[in-house]
């Protein structure tokens, strides 16, 4: 399995190259703004160091949300159209799902019972969504204010209960944490804290191929984006 994965979901624009489950290459920059002129340059920068072509690849996996309004629209837009040109599958992937599946129970972290997955929105809300150790959603992932979303944590815990943070939300979500549960959170990591790109991307996408539940969708611009955030600004109805 040969993909080319693309994200400008948030502050950064990346995209890999993955083949059989290996990066053979990443090309990454931080940008606040600037992804549509960034993102095609770096798909082809990518793909020329991996030494393939376009026809060799075998998927194309691209954020579908939540994240940055126009960030996510460029590269859906870069992805469904080199996926339609070349006749490639093109797999959308959840940005939770792809932080998420950074962790593992044998990863050498202490283990949890709860994982929490809190991305940055750019606003006082977070993109949250907590699961438990099985990998099922107990809180659905939303942009929730912090205050709300710890009302609806403290009814799955106990002070025994182990809570793990991952995502570029999670220093936001900790500063926000009421002291009567700050202690059930298990000490955050650098790597936990860092923000989604192309590489978690391309794991993710290689991971659900594996376990074939795939969403696949061939040659097709059906694939939406799931901005969980109504935008800020609307076209006027009159």
């Amino acid at each position: 399995m040969l993909t080319l994965a693309i994200d400008s979901s948030s502050s950064s624009c990346s995209v890999a190259v993955m083949s059989n489950g290996i990066i053979s290459n990443k090309v990454k920059a931080h940008m606040e703004r600037g992804h549509g002129t960034a993102i095609m340059p770096m798909i082809q920068k990518a793909i020329y160091a991996s030494n393939f072509s376009l026809s060799d690849f075998t998927g194309i996996a691209v954020t579908i949300g939540p994240g940055s309004f126009t960030g996510l629209r460029i590269a859906m837009a870069a992805a469904k159209g080199l996926a339609i040109t070349h006749t490639i599958p093109l797999i959308g992937i959840s940005c939770f799902e792809a932080v998420a599946q950074r962790v593992n129970q044998r990863d050498g972290a202490l283990p949890y019972d709860l994982l929490l997955i809190a991305l940055d929105s750019k606003r006082e809300d977070l993109y949250l969504e907590c699961r438990d150790s099985l990998n099922k959603k107990v809180i659905p992932g939303g942009a929730i204010n912090s205050d709300v979303f710890f009302v609806k944590l403290e009814k799955l815990i106990d002070r025994h209960t182990n809570i793990r943070v991952i995502g570029d939300g999670s220093t936001q979500l900790l500063e926000n944490t009421p002291i009567d549960i700050y202690d059930n959170f298990l000490p955050v990591n650098e790597k936990d804290k860092e923000p989604l790109d192309a590489a978690d991307v391309a794991h993710c996408a290689y991971n659900e191929a594996s376990n074939s539940r795939t969403n696949i969708e061939k040659n097709t611009p059906s694939l939406t984006i799931d901005y969980l955030h109504y935008p800020d600004f609307t076209l006027s109805q009159n």
